[in-house]
């Protein structure tokens, strides 16, 4: 999903992607069929891992988009 969003809404900062998100976390919870908790503890471990780095409540980094594909079986 995090891809999608990329993908979609995301512009290219350099190596990173810098995402301005169109939705709440509990929309997103709910496009994908999961609880916002689940969502925020999917962010915070993707954040910790050094994959993305959330910026408030509407936008979103990608700092390491070859992780996150990779992590996420792409």
């Amino acid at each position: 999903m995090i891809m999608e969003l990329g993908d979609k809404y995301g512009k290219q900062r350099g190596a990173h992607i810098h995402i301005d998100l169109p939705l709440s976390r509990e929309e997103l919870a709910s496009y994908v069929g999961v609880t916002r908790e689940t969502i925020s503890r999917k962010f915070s471990r993707f954040e910790d891992s050094g994959l993305i780095e959330l910026i408030g409540n509407k936008q979103m980094l990608i700092i390491d988009p070859a992780g996150l594909e990779s992590y996420m079986g792409y």
